[in-house]
């Protein structure tokens, strides 16, 4: 655990005030949602409730209309309510002329500041207006089609899509704009996630879905038939789906944008030419390269894709882009063939302050802590029994950190300082005769917490408050917020605060730097770092680092003290160091690796992917590199074209190395196994490993932190496989899956309390909460490594004629006992098989002690003492970089060490490290990749 008694950060005097406008009330934008939200994503149930059934007249239904009509009054009500704040918002001022642009335009880039209403106002008037969806327009269009082109059933281009960069987003930006309209999520208004689809095929006219999600689809359907308007939300961020999804969209946009005749005779001539020549190959070829004077195959797909949308009859595919730190030129360029308008919206930003550090801060951690708990204290007026009905408004605090190693450090420091200055309130209660509150107050302050920022009270923001009473660690309610939280954990900090509680400090990455909205937050705290990933072309080798932010990302951060109440931004770095970072973000698919955007683009049909629109291009060296890595798992032939195994690749949504595991598992009959291997690498942490937490001593903490260690150690290894890692991760679930009940149905309580007996489930299996405490394993990654695997077996098993794989789901290595030897063995060369571009091999002693000879010829202490120095030291076969066992792999301090491995990530921090590693034999890679190590 770390100190907070060093490194505290001290404040300089400057402040920037942003140029903001201020409106009279404040509203809030995303109030938490409390009725009118569908609680199942199943599309059986919404069905139940759209068609209102009226055959079945059974008690049962005739309740569930009941209830479903006043959940819909309830909405409607609750619509009426809204609709005067929904008008108080900027962006309503631009309504006319967002609509006005959007007729008149392909493309509408619109740069609106935060608090402006953008992601919930703009896609609602697109519904509102009517000329979107056209149905007498299209009605006219359907008697006007000639009797020789078929009658299509399917309606297209019915409803608008709302991409946005994480779950999260896309879910409560869905309830909140599904609140206003009056409906209940999953009707007109829907969200589409991984996992959780809780739209409607016929009824949902707007769908809020993650970028992943709508690229998916455009692998099936790549001219977006389904929509008519795509808003491409949050720009700025510039993930790597979402620079693809610029590309797909944009391709579709040329599909569907209007045909020449020119256009159509051309597509004619190539299709009848080949269907004349199509058995006789010699002339095929030859017909296919004269018309390749011209044109190449990537535009005669285009224009096939043209052909296809006239004859649907597509309307113009309308495209929005927003941001509020949107970088006007790059879009504008990309754009430049289409008819491109721009709209700036004011922000309903309060105003903000921003305060800087007066020195840098080596560790950002124990700084966030100091600012943190004197805010809270300076800020924090005492509790009044007698005003114990008044709402409190001390302004709640978010933190922003690089990821979820981090906040659950920063989370146990503040409970355990917060007991404690609960336990010396509770010793200074014994006086009878107290002094004023703000000496008392200065007195319980400990010393590293005093004089760490000036006094905020001086700033010109007015930040008295009302009075509330404390509950909750001395009045604080501490929520975490990162993206590995299950969607239900996520809301949680976005629900009022409990009676009684004071203050709300929220510990977030930077999935809440936009598109939603904490309500309450008047003071952030910036650390000014994120967690980021690096790939070397050269080394083939991927860096996760803590980087610092850029500016732009910076003026989201500060923005969320402004939504709705002024605030302060505590920026701990220099405002020097501001002025050096980066204007805008790296884009994600210039420091990636690029294998998994390949495959995708090969599903589509895009034949060189050095020619695919990019928002920023890539490298060639990048590509080049991926495609090396795609032909090495036989995804791609000699003229890098998709072979069937790489059609195959494609469909499973996981990184291709993991598909690549998952076709050969059948050659060995495991797939059963590898299903669950690959679902349990999608999970992080699986394993607790106690850090920390919790008050007390010093000394009580330390002793009580070591106990729960080797407690956690002595409860995983039961686990532990001495082959490796991936045997353990299988060993984890199945015990997960045979010992503990887990349920997915709603309302279903998964967690057990620490207290009361241990109570059993149903079978006579434990609860699944009760089960990860005991065993210190993460529940939440279990639960997302079984969602992962419920779509992969779904994908799998589905016939080939449906979309799917037809692999057998439940052939399983280790069904017999007697063989279970030889199903292990089955088991660890399906994991070299299919991880083969990622094995490694000891490095013998004297290969080691020749690296470590000094210049006058003679071995150095080290090298002289014994071989255990070597024994974690591997060197890739690939790339030829040494790297040594990760810590928390189960193969870490073996004696022997085994003499190959395999592993799926080689990791470059301080050092270089191969993560999840498993034992193999050399003589497999020879067997199972000949063309490689023969």
């Amino acid at each position: 655990m770390r100190d907070s008694n060093s490194n505290n950060p001290n404040y300089s005097n400057s402040s920037i005030n942003n140029q903001t406008k201020t409106t009279k009330k404040k509203q809030h934008l995303y109030p938490s949602p409390s009725v009118a939200v569908a609680t199942s994503s199943k599309r059986s149930r919404q069905d139940a409730f759209l068609n209102n059934e009226s055959n079945n007249n059974t008690t049962n239904n005739v309740t569930s209309t009941e209830m479903d009509d006043k959940a819909a009054k309830q909405a409607r009500l609750d619509a009426s309510d809204l609709s005067s704040s929904r008008r108080e918002l900027p962006v309503y001022q631009f309504k006319h002329n967002i609509l006005q642009a959007i007729h008149q335009n392909d493309v509408l880039l619109v740069m609106a500041e935060t608090g402006s209403g953008k992601s919930t106002q703009i896609p609602s008037y697109l519904m509102e207006d009517g000329r979107i969806f056209p149905k007498q327009q299209q009605q006219q269009q359907q008697h006007q089609q000639p009797p020789s082109r078929p009658q299509h059933n399917r309606q297209h281009a019915q409803c608008i899509a709302v991409t946005q960069p994480r779950r999260v987003a896309a879910m409560t930006v869905a309830q909140r704009v599904a609140k206003e309209q009056g409906c209940i999520v999953g009707t007109t208004i829907g969200y589409r996630v991984r996992f959780d689809d809780c739209s409607h095929p016929k009824k949902t006219r707007v769908l809020y879905l993650t970028d992943g999600m709508l690229l998916r689809e455009a692998m099936i359907d790549p001219l977006l038939s389904k929509y008519a308007v795509v808003v491409l939300d949050e720009a700025h961020e510039r993930s790597l789906q979402t620079d693809i999804l610029f590309g797909v969209v944009k391709r579709a946009m040329k599909a569907r944008a209007t045909v020449s005749k020119t256009d159509t005779a051309l597509v004619q001539h190539t299709t009848t030419t080949h269907n004349k020549n199509k058995n006789n190959a010699a002339v095929a070829a030859a017909a296919t390269t004269s018309s390749e004077g011209k044109l190449s195959r990537d535009e005669r797909l285009q224009l096939l894709l043209r052909e296809k949308s006239h004859h649907f009859r597509l309307p113009p595919l309308k495209v929005i882009v927003m941001s509020a730190t949107l970088d006007v030129s790059t879009f504008q360029t990309f754009f430049s063939n289409d008819s491109v308008a721009t709209i700036q919206i004011p922000g309903r930003l309060f105003p903000v302050q921003h305060v800087y550090t007066s020195e840098p801060q080596e560790d950002y951690i124990d700084a966030a802590l100091a600012t943190a708990l004197q805010i809270h204290f300076e800020t924090t007026t005492p509790p009044n029994d007698h005003d114990d009905n008044e709402n409190d408004n001390h302004g709640d605090i978010l933190i922003f950190l690089p990821g979820q190693e981090e906040i659950e450090d920063l989370c146990q420091l503040l409970k355990r300082h917060l007991q404690q200055h609960d336990q010396q309130n509770e010793n200074n209660n014994d006086t009878t005769m107290p002094p004023p509150h703000n000496q008392l107050q200065q007195q319980r302050q400990p010393h590293y917490m005093r004089d760490i920022v000036q006094n905020v009270k001086g700033m010109g923001t007015t930040l008295t408050t009302e009075k509330g009473v404390a509950s909750i660690i001395n009045g604080v309610m501490i929520c975490v917020l990162y993206a590995a939280l299950p969607p239900e954990a996520q809301l949680l900090a976005f629900q009022p605060k409990p009676k009684g509680c004071r203050r709300k400090i929220i510990l977030a990455t930077n999935i809440a730097e936009t598109s939603v909205t904490l309500d309450g937050i008047r003071y952030v705290i910036d650390t000014g770092k994120h967690k980021t990933r690096s790939y070397s072309t050269t080394t083939g080798m991927e860096s996760l680092t803590v980087e610092p932010v850029s500016q732009a990302q910076a003026a989201q951060r500060s923005g969320r003290a402004g939504r709705v109440q002024a605030g302060i931004c505590f920026r701990l770095y220099t405002e020097v160091a501001f002025d050096s970072l980066q204007t805008v973000t790296v884009p994600e698919i210039s420091r990636v690796n690029l294998a998994h955007v390949v495959l995708i683009l090969k599903g589509m049909g895009i034949h060189d992917p050095t020619q695919f629109e990019y928002l920023t291009r890539p490298s060639t060296r990048s590509i080049q590199r991926a495609c090396q890595l795609l032909y090495a798992l036989k995804a791609l032939s000699d003229e890098l074209e998709l072979t069937d195994h790489g059609k195959k690749m494609a469909l499973l949504p996981v990184d291709p190395v993991y598909a690549h595991l998952i076709l050969q598992s059948p050659s060995y009959g495991c797939t059963k196994e590898m299903l669950t291997v690959v679902a349990m690498l999608s999970a992080e942490n699986v394993l607790f490993r106690p850090g920390g937490g919790g008050g007390g001593s010093d000394i009580d903490q330390n002793s009580k932190n070591s106990s729960l260690a080797q407690k956690a150690a002595q409860a995983h290894r039961r686990f532990a496989s001495y082959e490796g890692d991936l045997p353990t991760l299988l060993s984890i679930y199945n015990a997960w899956r045979r010992e503990a009940h887990y349920s997915t149905g709603v309302g279903s309580k998964q967690y057990s309390g620490s207290g009361g007996s241990a109570s059993t489930a149903k079978g006579g299996k434990v609860p699944h909460g009760q089960w990860c405490s005991h065993n210190f394993i993460n529940g939440r990654a279990l639960t997302r490594a079984y969602n992962v695997r419920q779509q992969l077996s779904g994908i799998c098993s589905k016939s080939v004629d449906m979309g799917g794989l037809g692999i057998d789901v439940n052939a399983s290595c280790e069904e017999e006992e007697d063989d279970s030897d030889q199903g292990r063995m089955e088991f660890l060369k399906c994991a070299c098989a299919g991880l083969f571009l990622q094995s490694a091999t000891r490095l013998s002693s004297s290969a080691a002690a020749a690296d470590k000879k000094g210049n006058s010829g003679r071995l150095n202490a080290a090298a002289r003492t014994s071989s255990n120095s070597t024994r974690g030291r591997y060197k890739t076969k690939f790339g030829g970089q040494e790297a040594s066992i990760h810590p928390t792999s189960t193969l870490f301090g073996r004696n022997p060490a085994p003499k190959c491995v395999v592993y799926t990530e080689l990791l470059v921090t301080k050092k270089t490290y191969l993560r999840t590693v498993t034992q193999i034999r050399e003589e497999w890679l020879v067997e199972v990749a000949p063309g490689f190590f023969q």
